[in-house]
């Protein structure tokens, strides 16, 4: 990339902040861990389906998409790196 003079950052890998489907898996793990409780594979996929069908709208794909404008520029700032927060 910078032989082709593009401007860019290593950055974190997996890194919640810059990626909002770590969000949102981190947001349905809480779930199944402290709400569902599964004791078999049924509870397990009944917990997700309950999950996607009660917990995740619109609203919340807005919320966590926008929480990238919040967190790109203090990406920028670290130059890539972990800002630590």
């Amino acid at each position: 990339m910078t032989e082709n003079g593009i401007n860019w950052w290593k950055t974190p890998p997996e890194s919640r902040d810059l990626n909002p489907i770590e969000l949102l898996w981190h947001e349905l793990k809480h779930f199944l861990r402290i709400i569902v409780k599964p004791r078999s594979k049924e509870e397990l996929m009944n917990g997700i389906q309950r999950f996607w069908e009660k917990r995740v709208d619109a609203a919340k794909s807005t919320k966590y998409i926008g929480h990238l404008q919040k967190v790109l520029p203090i990406v920028v700032e670290h130059q890539g790196r972990a800002p630590g927060h």
